[in-house]
């Protein structure tokens, strides 16, 4: 869409102001912006088309040869001859394998189903009957309902049940090291055994208030970053300690950041809400009533065109609620004559800085489309490139690794020909996972 910001507004001025070559700048970013999601949108969805079918044959491949060394694995599993260390290892192995599975999404469940139950039937032979059976379909809603089911008050509870205990043990080193003679780092001065016990239990009784609050803030800043509970699941708690300083009390630092947040958020609604007064003030009403008299479905004879203009009409009205002035300019200069329009500087100042807002909300619409479903994902993260030739010697790449990862899944399998083969493989793993500790696989 193009637009003449010295027809739009029709000013008669000999020279530009700043504020129209601001107009003018913005306007033509935008121009681009759109124009680009549109372009990357329609490659990215030509790269699905086209990447199709290498994706497809390296899953079914991929599915394929998995299910043959799943199936051997599950062979050495149920060998009794193999170490209880050996056993776990080669379990976790196995559910790995599962879980890959499960990502290409296999047309046919009833293979994976019946490998898995095989999996849970040895684990029951050796280990009795299973706590929970493996399903790698139900593994994120398992998580997801252990954080639903993660009780606060009963966890701070039990850190404070174990700070406690430590420091009982701790005060009966300290009361056995009196009654040896032993010098202890603690205290070391002359007095009776109560003197010294008194003293101690008194520092002791400050240090262990603040460990306590330490952990608790630390346990509460962890717990939330991994989302296992937010500020809501602690009962208007504060943790409101001494502060390990002793200057004071303290709150989580967490406070702080929503205050700050609370700010940035009530400052960015009074921008908008001047922008939107300021709006008001200028001829984006007067624009509006133009567009909707060329719109009206209800002046509209003929049937398509009128279905086709309650769809324009409804964009407009929404971005009027909006405040959406690219749409209204794109509707007006689409549809309407520009001669009757006009804005002066102060009305360009305001709008000038709305058109920089909706500017960073176009700039990210590429990363929504990006996520807006899998396929554009994985076709952007394996292929996406600037130019044509580079996006095919990525999926050329693409089918050879593809070819290679395939075939050493099958090799492997072909491999697994006895049990010294398998304790070898584990070992392997468990040097690459953790090269220092090693030696229990033998």
């Amino acid at each position: 869409m193009q637009i003449s910001v010295s027809e739009l507004l029709k000013t008669g001025a000999t020279q530009t102001s700043s504020s129209q070559k601001e107009f003018n700048k913005l306007w033509k970013r935008i121009g681009s912006l759109k124009k680009s999601n549109i372009t990357f949108t329609e490659k990215l969805a030509a790269l699905v088309v086209t990447t199709a079918p290498a994706i497809r044959k390296h899953e079914l491949g991929a599915i394929a040869n998995l299910h043959l060394l799943i199936a051997k694995k599950l062979k050495f599993l149920a060998m009794k001859s193999l170490s209880r260390y050996n056993r776990d290892e080669l379990g976790e192995w196995i559910e790995e394998s599962f879980g890959q599975i499960n990502t290409y999404k296999p047309e046919d469940m009833k293979l994976l189903e019946q490998q898995i139950a095989r999996y849970n039937e040895i684990l029951e032979g050796f280990y009795g009957p299973l706590d929970q059976e493996i399903d790698v379909e139900d593994e994120e809603e398992d998580d997801e309902e252990d954080n639903e089911s993660f009780n606060s008050e009963c966890f701070f509870a039990e850190l404070e049940a174990d700070l406690k205990a430590q420091y009982e043990i701790d005060r009966a080193e300290f009361i056995e090291s009196i009654n040896d003679g032993s010098q202890h780092s603690f205290f070391d001065f002359e007095g009776e055994k109560e003197a010294k016990t008194a003293a101690y239990d008194k520092a002791k009784k400050a240090q262990y208030e603040i460990d306590l609050a330490q952990l608790k803030s630390a346990a509460t800043e962890m717990f939330m970053q991994e989302g296992v509970f937010d500020e809501g699941d602690l009962d208007g708690e504060e943790l409101d300690e001494q502060d390990p300083n002793g200057q004071g009390s303290y709150h989580h630092s967490s406070h702080q950041e929503h205050f700050e947040q609370d700010k940035a958020d009530n400052s960015a609604k009074a921008a908008t809400d001047k922008l939107k007064k300021l709006l008001e003030t200028a001829n984006i009403p007067k624009m509006f009533r133009q567009i909707a008299k060329k719109l009206h479905p209800d002046r509209e004879q003929d049937p398509e065109q009128r279905l086709i203009k309650q769809d324009l009409m409804a964009k407009a009205i929404q971005a009027r609620e909006d405040g959406d002035i690219l749409v209204l300019f794109d509707l007006y200069t689409s549809y309407v004559d520009q001669s009757e329009l006009y804005f002066n500087d102060e009305q360009l100042v305001s709008i000038n800085a709305l058109l920089k807002v909706q500017i960073t909300q176009i700039q990210a619409e590429k990363q929504a489309i990006i996520e807006s479903n899998e396929q554009y994902y994985k076709c952007y993260h394996l292929f996406y490139a600037s130019s044509v030739k580079k996006m095919q010697t990525k999926i050329k790449t693409f089918e050879q690794e593809s070819v290679e990862e395939v075939g050493a899944i099958g090799d492997l399998a072909n491999e697994l020909k006895n049990l010294a083969s398998m304790k070898e493989v584990l070992r392997d793993r468990a040097y690459a996972f953790n090269p220092f500790n090693f030696e229990g696989i033998l």
